[in-house]
């Protein structure tokens, strides 16, 4: 990740805190409380990435009468904390609404403009053609 490192640590504490006093805490529900809301803080804090993609439709092949896949081509990743991210993603959208092009469910195809937050840049990104199962 591209957090600092005691950000990180600081995630690996609340999840252990959050797996493995579960039990004790049900009983205690200030405590419980206080957990939840350190968590929410630090998923608040976060590094993510808002990634804009470029999403085409491609021919899988003929099985069962013919399949098809979306094809996703990274043009944007933005690291941003994870509180800005609808905001950054509302502008990435905006931003690249000029590629949007016909309809890609059509035999004329197209392109569509998808914007995801992720933990990792492009880690949505299309790498290779699918294979029929």
């Amino acid at each position: 990740m591209n957090n600092a490192p005691w950000i990180d640590e600081l995630h690996r504490i609340a999840e252990w805190l959050r797996d493995n006093t579960v039990a004790s805490l049900k009983t205690n529900a200030a405590n419980a409380d206080r957990l939840d809301l350190l968590a929410d803080k630090l998923d608040e804090d976060k590094i993510v990435f808002v990634t804009a993609y470029e999403v085409t439709r491609h021919s899988g092949g003929p099985e069962e009468g013919g399949w098809w896949y979306n094809w996703l081509d990274k043009i944007e990743s933005v690291p941003i904390h994870r509180h800005d991210a609808d905001e950054v993603a509302v502008t990435l959208k905006d931003k690249y609404q000029g590629r949007v092009e016909g309809d890609i469910y059509s035999v004329l195809g197209g392109v569509e403009v998808h914007v995801l937050t992720e933990d990792e840049a492009g880690e949505n990104q299309s790498k290779e053609r699918p294979h029929y199962e």
